[in-house]
């Protein structure tokens, strides 16, 4: 885990004109130049925005800080939800088959049958066209990786008949 004063230290190489504040412009170049990611104005403007108690469309010190914390959180809760995947796909397949499912459910005490399974998995919004749900679970992306939700997901498909 990173110490509160290595993220002091990056706050003020984010500050690049000293005035105490990170803009949103600071934070899309710095963002550039540590991960190689461009972030785009209307990102950037919005990680602002998500930790600018004071209004002013910068980030202090402490609002900065606040912004490391939740996207580290973010993060942890990805870890979660990735690793949770994994137990139920089937080796390396990057997706929940009925059968890893009605395998893992067992493990657990629940006996389905693999029909009840299928039912499970395909429903619209998560489903893919061949019955499985797909793990696509992104990185935050301050100072770790890309922004982003954690679904279980592919495009939505009508469920296998």
């Amino acid at each position: 885990m990173v110490a509160s004063s290595e993220f002091s230290r990056a706050f003020s190489s984010f500050d690049r004109d000293n005035d105490g504040k990170i803009s949103a412009t600071e934070l899309r170049l710095c963002m550039k130049a540590t991960l190689g990611d461009a972030l785009s104005p209307e990102d950037a403007a919005a990680l602002v925005a998500s930790v600018d108690t004071d209004g002013d469309g910068l980030l202090s010190e402490e609002e900065f800080l606040k912004l490391v914390n939740e996207e580290r959180e973010e993060e942890e809760r990805s870890r979660g939800l990735k690793e949770a995947f994994r137990m139920y796909e089937m080796k390396g397949e990057g997706c929940i088959t009925p059968a890893s499912l009605k395998r893992m459910l067992s493990k657990l005490g629940a006996h389905q049958d693999v029909g009840e399974c299928q039912a499970m998995i395909c429903r619209p919004a998560i489903c893919s066209s061949k019955g499985q749900l797909h793990c696509s679970i992104p990185t935050p992306k301050l100072l770790v990786g890309p922004l982003g939700c954690c679904p279980f997901s592919t495009p939505p498909a009508t469920p296998p008949q």
